[in-house]
């Protein structure tokens, strides 16, 4: 069942009749019943987009991104947030930003054709991390357990993922794909500096 997403996309003035972006993200898998456990676009959508807002994606259970930006021309900016991650693909796809030329991560990388796996699916961290995507915040920057507000109960959230007891989806403060002591400084430092 596709699933008209009509917020996700800014169209492109090339090609204004494209009204919304149709979604496969909300099938449910028939082998372990979660949904979201692959996602793709219609590529006649995509094709007049040069903004996708994805910012409020949570890909953790997303098995598959094969071709997800596949023969995106005119793409531009992908914004994702504190939900995104490729870390439970089941094979790093190769053929994920292929021919998506006009790509521009957050912090200024560039498309490169040899580059379009999904190894490229991060947020862009410059020459020392580059990438195809821009950073988006969906929240106060250090709430990591979405109480409106940054405290040491943050901290502890922090901790309890780390301990394996709870999962927030912005407990990666950082953004290096992996959530550990530099995440709880960094929820230090944005307290101390309040």
């Amino acid at each position: 069942m596709d699933v008209p997403v009509r917020t996700i996309g800014r169209r492109s003035t090339a090609h204004p009749q494209k009204t919304y972006i149709s979604c496969r993200t909300y099938q449910e898998c028939p082998t372990c019943k979660n949904r979201f456990h692959n996602i793709g676009f219609c590529r006649d959508c995509l094709r007049s987009i040069e903004e996708l807002d994805l910012s409020r994606f949570d890909t953790r259970k997303v098995k598959d991104m094969s071709g997800m930006f596949f023969n995106c021309y005119v793409l531009k900016t992908i914004y994702v947030g504190d939900g995104w991650t490729t870390s439970n693909l089941s094979s790093i796809p190769e053929n994920m930003f292929a021919n998506s030329t006009h790509l521009v991560g957050g912090a200024g990388t560039t498309y490169n054709t040899g580059e379009s796996s999904a190894r490229w699916a991060r947020v862009d961290g410059g020459t020392e991390r580059p990438g195809y995507l821009t950073y988006k915040s969906s929240g106060l920057k250090g709430d990591v357990n979405q109480d409106n507000k940054v405290d040491i109960s943050d901290i502890v959230a922090i901790i309890n993922q780390i301990a394996g007891t709870a999962s927030y989806l912005n407990a990666d403060m950082n953004r290096d794909d992996k959530v550990d002591i530099s995440d709880i400084v960094a929820v230090i430092n944005i307290i101390a500096s309040m």
